[in-house]
């Protein structure tokens, strides 16, 4: 069962050989160490080019998002 969030969030990440990283993130007052990168995609929404993460956490699985015209992390959705 996947439950959507869409909130922004805090991000720790990594930009290594022209690929995004993310490492960790914060969300409601705590924080996520990202184990797994467990896979990656990207979508073209209008203009805005949106690069989605699914990431492996001791809590869980979550999707994360980053735009890369707004420079702004989300979470999307918890699984």
């Amino acid at each position: 069962m996947e439950t959507p969030i869409k909130e922004k969030i805090r991000t720790v990440c990594l930009f290594e050989n022209g690929q995004l990283k993310p490492l960790a993130f914060f969300w409601r007052n705590r924080n996520y160490k990202i184990l797994r990168i467990a896979f990656t995609y990207s979508k073209n929404i209008g203009r805005e080019t949106l690069f989605y993460f699914s990431v492996e956490c001791e809590n869980g699985l979550f999707e994360l998002s980053f735009s890369r015209e707004k420079f702004i992390w989300s979470l999307e959705k918890i699984f």
